[in-house]
């Protein structure tokens, strides 16, 4: 039993201070791993599902700086929830993009969910070329 809960206490230690190799086909709502200074480590993110819960404590759902590099492949932004409720003005709280002006770390094939396409469609915002692209393939170093 508490060799259960030592296994438990460092797979989330290892998560939040040094390192996390991959996080694939999962469904992220929060990472808080670098509030002062880089993880020490990596991040890699494959076939994620980008779904930001705000919390009333103001901090971003999502802060991703690592010192060995972030990555995200294949993963799909969803709308920010507050008391799990979309809502898209929270969207100037993601960590590693913002909507029509840059796309951070290193991305690979990233989505907007359909939630933020039908956002922006009905707001009359269209996405500019060069967003799109950096969306398909960005380097942390461009």
């Amino acid at each position: 039993m508490h060799y259960n809960y030592f296994v438990f206490f460092i797979k989330i230690f290892t998560i939040f201070v040094f390192k996390v190799d991959a996080l694939y086909d999962r469904t992220i709502n929060r990472i808080n791993a670098s509030t002062e200074s880089a993880l020490k480590g990596e991040f890699t993110f494959l076939n994620c599902k980008f779904k930001p819960t705000i919390w009333p404590d103001d901090r971003k759902p999502y802060e991703l700086s690592s010192t060995l590099g972030t990555s995200l492949i294949n993963c799909v932004l969803h709308l920010p929830r507050l008391n799990e409720i979309a809502d898209p003005e929270y969207l100037s709280q993601i960590d590693f993009l913002k909507l029509n002006k840059e796309v951070l770390y290193n991305q690979l094939n990233t989505r907007l969910g359909q939630d933020v396409l039908q956002y922006l469609n009905k707001h009359n915002i269209k996405l500019k070329k060069n967003f799109i692209e950096m969306l398909k393939n960005h380097h942390e170093l461009e």
